[in-house]
């Protein structure tokens, strides 16, 4: 599962966000560029996170009016 998440990761970072990531000695998978501090989570938890990949992005969608886009 650990391939996964790097791979998606590696395709937002060549999608021109400049989105970078580093793993951890404790193996913490963390995300640069996002805001002003990086996400860091463990495989669980990129696990969990991107299973709601499709949940979060209708979320998103539904409320898009009320963010100021």
């Amino acid at each position: 599962m650990r391939s996964v998440v790097v791979g998606r990761v590696r395709r937002w970072r060549g999608s021109g966000f400049g989105v970078s990531h580093k793993v951890s000695e404790k193996g913490g998978l963390s995300v640069y560029g996002l805001g002003r501090f990086p996400v860091t989570l463990y495989h669980e938890q990129w696990t969990k996170l991107l299973d709601m990949t499709d949940d979060i992005r209708a979320f998103i969608r539904i409320n898009e009016a009320g963010y100021g886009c």
